[in-house]
């Protein structure tokens, strides 16, 4: 198969991977352990090391779980692309919520709706 776009990788990128078996909060947390000064995270010049991500995550899943977040509920994200946006999604991840992401341009009415759409329960459909 012709894939074009592999001429751009650079030498060391892979042109296939292996499918993940573990979760991405366990992914994450074998990459803290395993390289806790690696950068995770580049924002505007600043690094942000797995290790410090994982601090971070760790700390937000801790305090959302005292605020009651459980497994299958959802939290809205109300933040633009930014660290914090990443790690508040790690942290809700590793407590098993459901994210729902909210553009922070919307208007007050497309927030409601949003709020209110997410808020229903859908049924998986049958396979």
């Amino acid at each position: 198969m012709n894939l074009p776009w592999t001429s751009h990788y650079d030498p060391d990128v892979p042109l296939e991977v292996e499918s993940a078996t573990a979760s991405l909060p366990q992914i994450l947390l074998q990459a803290a352990a395993r390289s806790p000064q690696a950068p995770a995270l580049a924002f505007f010049g600043r690094r942000i090391t797995y290790g410090q991500r994982e601090d971070q995550t760790a700390r937000l899943a801790q305090r959302l779980k005292r605020l009651g977040l459980a497994q299958g509920e959802r939290l809205a994200i109300l933040l633009p692309n930014s660290p914090q946006l990443v790690v508040a999604y790690h942290a809700a991840l590793r407590l098993g919520a459901v994210v729902v992401f909210l553009n922070p341009l919307l208007g007050p009415k497309e927030l409601a709706f949003q709020l209110a759409d997410s808020a229903k329960r859908w049924s998986s459909p049958t396979l």
